[in-house]
């Protein structure tokens, strides 16, 4: 029977044991950067640049869709991809533009389906009040446009004060139901800005914008001057920016004054406009000519039945995009198809004067 003492060859194996799980010799590993937070002061930096973007990207939305489009009131928060996709419901327009130049990053928009048929029907010269409940190619690709605007106006502030060209993916448009089918920016960490978009009369909803964490402070800690300051209120999580003017010490103020369409021809900054819609695709319609009927005569048309039109014989056709008229020709045959040879153009002007008198 054993006194309780430990033996020789006991010991030796309770000594080999210990090194065992002693850990190796050697330099400890390195530890990885915790990019999951943002500091308040990174934090305000980033959020002066999405205000800029705001306002930039409201003027040009306003523009192009000759109503009042209003972003405002952002605010930004870092959750989880988890936390994120827990408050989101329903079906969504997300829109991708990484960038892939100067800087890498993914990006994501997303909006209610319904906000952006809005704007897609906008974009498309209609009034908005009756978007299509299926977008088609076209939506898609106008939406698309209508983003893409968005996305520049911040690119541009972005790319000033990190002092290099940026390049990004054309944006791709998808309709998605149910938040695990969003494509969140890569990461344990998003950065998410959340804006209050309003179309006059038409849209009062939420715009999100998403961007890795790592993003925001490659921006924020890129040399070159800042952006102009805007007083932030109450700068505790999450940080919110309002539309206040910078102060008179920081820059001087003056009101922006728009010049009217002349009639010799459009401006740069109109040209520039216009040029953005240049690869929107349209519906070209050819009208022959139009007539009123009561209910009683529309009832009893049949085979055989004639209308006559409100145009003469020989008189031009109207060529209308959008119901606009913007050119008149003549019908001509082409192998055996109909086909109209233009003879009158609306100037271009004129077309955007009666737009803006709508």
């Amino acid at each position: 029977m054993s006194d309780g003492s430990l033996s020789q060859e006991e010991i030796d194996a309770l000594l080999q044991g210990v090194d065992e799980m002693a850990p190796e010799s050697g330099p400890a590993p390195a530890m990885v950067a915790d990019t999951g937070a943002l500091s308040e002061s990174e934090k305000q930096a980033f959020m002066n640049i999405i205000n800029q973007q705001m306002i930039n990207a409201s003027n040009t939305l306003t523009t192009i869709v000759t109503k009042k489009v209003d972003l405002s009131d952002a605010h930004l928060d870092v959750k989880s991809p988890a936390e994120i996709r827990s408050e989101l419901a329903g079906e969504y327009l997300q829109i991708r533009i990484d960038y892939t130049e100067g800087v890498a990053a993914e990006t994501l928009f997303l909006m209610k389906k319904q906000d952006g048929s809005v704007i897609a029907d906008l974009m498309m010269g209609q009034e908005g009040t009756s978007p299509p409940a299926d977008l088609n190619d076209l939506y898609i690709s106008a939406l698309g446009e209508a983003v893409s605007q968005i996305n520049s106006a911040g690119l541009n502030v972005i790319s000033d004060k990190m002092k290099k060209a940026i390049k990004t993916t054309p944006p791709n448009v998808e309709i998605v139901s149910g938040p695990s089918k969003v494509m969140l920016p890569t990461g344990d960490q998003i950065a998410r800005i959340s804006s209050t978009l309003t179309i006059e009369g038409l849209v009062s909803s939420t715009l999100i914008q998403m961007y890795p964490v790592s993003f925001i402070k490659d921006v924020v800690s890129a040399g070159g001057p800042a952006p102009v300051s805007y007083e932030m209120s109450q700068p505790s999580s999450p940080v919110t920016a309002h539309h206040v003017a910078p102060s008179p010490d920081q820059v001087k103020v003056q009101q922006v004054q728009f010049p009217p369409l002349n009639i010799q021809g459009v401006s740069p900054e109109q040209a520039a406009n216009i040029q953005l819609l240049m690869d929107v695709p349209m519906q070209l319609t050819v009208e022959l000519g139009r007539t009123r009927m009561l209910v009683k005569e529309i009832l009893g048309l049949g085979e055989g039945s004639i209308i006559q039109l409100d145009k003469l014989a020989g008189e031009p056709v109207d060529l209308l995009v959008n119901n606009k008229l913007i050119a008149k020709g003549e019908v001509v045959v082409i192998d055996e198809n109909f086909g109209v040879r233009v003879t009158d153009i609306i100037n271009p002007v004129d077309r955007l004067m009666g737009l803006q008198e709508k």
